[in-house]
């Protein structure tokens, strides 16, 4: 699949370059650059004249509730960092862009990731990369959009009541018929389908409380799942990973496993702890969108204009870089109430982003500002009397499901018209006759008298 690379203007691209020099450099234990996909909301239920809104899934706390509202969604790219410690869940955003309404958020997150990687002047093309998404970027779609992608692995959560497929044993003779593409299937809420795993590791930590756990990690590979129309995803294996957590007298701490998929052509070279490792730090874009709009207004702007509405997002998303860049130049400023943790109490300084906040005030005074003074040129005149504004024009809400029943109703018209016969069906003697003497008892004669006056003007 060829993807269309967008072309960006100067300016965008050396701050693409510029962030992507943020990145920090590898240590010994990683050897792959991680990445996280994700898609959050952007409420705007009352803004009637703003274009291009549509139905998003939004969380919704209230039971009977659907979870959706009415607004913009956005897909964010960031680079997770490797931790550095437990409770730091920084990430570095390097892309915000807004998902447009025909397009689905899972897809349009790897096309924005694959236009990265096709661009060259970035540096991005040549190296492992790894991208962690939920459950929507498990689906064939995004694993044909990563096949064409040579350098990049996906790591996405999978549902625990989907269906896949070993891969058919090969068979010496040759049998009539079409050939087989899948196996035995594997049903993952079933146990008694789960054939032997080509791969086992175990990781025993300890929970935040002190209470000792074991991760039982399991992993099939060559895995297969079923395909569309336009992918054929038999010809694209991948590795399924299953991750039980249990206490230490053996029992699960948690009801269900958790699954994963593992999409990509070097997944191999990804060790099945380093899967699992990677995808738990998947849950720091979370921290991300909740820290981003309670305390840097993520989406408290309203705006009628779209583009503003953008523009407003990446601004917001470069504040919150900002307090990336400034972690290790924050003194630790808490709350009453966080004096006692024993975070606090500890000689090494890891700043959580709040508490980079606090104190960004003075590092801004510290480092300065490039910007003059301002200077009053005058007052502006303002508005003439009499002078309006335009009305904006209201904007409909864009459903899909609208669309697809007027897709629906066009190709139905469109049948029916070329269903209809191109020429009339010619009629019979018996027919005609009944036709016409129906005309001619509706005007009041009879035939008798119709037939002698047509015999009469009949030329000799």
């Amino acid at each position: 699949m060829v993807f269309e690379t967008k072309q960006y203007p100067e300016d965008e691209r050396a701050l693409k370059k510029l962030l992507l020099q943020q990145i920090p450099p590898l240590p010994a234990t990683r050897h792959f650059h991680l990445f996280g996909l994700d898609c959050t909301p952007q409420p705007r239920i009352f803004s009637k004249t703003l274009l291009d809104r549509s139905v998003v899934h939004a969380p919704n706390a209230v039971l009977s509730n659907k979870p959706i509202t009415v607004g913009h969604q956005y897909s964010v790219l960031a680079y997770l960092p490797p931790k550095e410690h437990p409770n730091s869940h920084w990430v570095l955003p390097i892309e915000t862009k807004r998902v447009p309404s025909d397009k689905k958020g899972n897809e349009f997150g790897l096309s924005q990731w694959a236009a990265w990687v096709q661009d060259k002047t970035l540096g991005l093309d040549g190296l492992l990369c790894a991208i962690v998404g939920d459950s929507l970027y498990g689906t064939p779609a995004c694993q044909k959009q990563v096949q064409s992608l040579s350098n990049t692995v996906l790591i996405a959560r999978s549902r625990g009541n989907r269906i896949y497929y070993n891969t058919p044993v090969s068979v010496s003779e040759k049998h009539r018929g079409h050939p087989k593409w899948y196996g035995e299937p594997m049903v993952l809420g079933d146990p008694t389908t789960h054939g032997a795993p080509n791969q086992t590791a175990q990781i025993k930590t300890k929970t935040s409380k002190g209470k000792a756990i074991t991760i039982e990690l399991k992993a099939w590979h060559n895995m297969l799942m079923r395909g569309t129309k336009d992918f054929a995803a038999h010809e694209h294996p991948f590795t399924l990973v299953q991750a039980i957590v249990v206490d230490e007298s053996g029992h699960r701490v948690f009801k269900h496993p958790l699954w994963l998929t593992v999409f990509g052509k070097r997944r191999h070279e990804i060790t099945l702890i380093e899967i699992y490792e990677a995808y738990r730090q998947r849950y720091d874009l979370e921290h991300y969108f909740r820290f981003g709009k309670q305390r840097l207004l993520f989406d408290k702007f309203q705006t009628p204009e779209t583009e503003h509405e953008e523009n407003w997002w990446r601004i917001s998303q470069l504040a919150y870089v900002q307090l990336y860049l400034s972690r290790d130049l924050a003194n630790r400023i808490c709350n009453p109430w966080e004096e006692y943790l024993p975070e606090q109490k500890s000689e090494t300084k890891h700043n959580t982003p709040a508490q980079v906040q606090r104190d960004f005030g003075r590092i801004a005074q510290m480092v300065g500002t490039p910007a003059c003074e301002p200077k009053r040129r005058g007052t502006s005149p303002g508005r003439a009397k009499g002078q309006g504004q335009d009305k904006r024009e209201t904007q409909p809400i864009v459903y899909k499901s609208t669309k697809k029943r007027a897709e629906k109703s066009q190709k139905t018209i469109k049948s029916q018209i070329e269903q209809q016969p191109v020429t009339p069906k010619p009629l019979s003697y018996s027919e005609i006759k009944k036709i016409l003497q129906a005309l001619v008892e509706s005007s009041g004669s009879n035939m008798a008298e119709f037939l002698s006056m047509m015999a009469k003007e009949a030329p000799a």
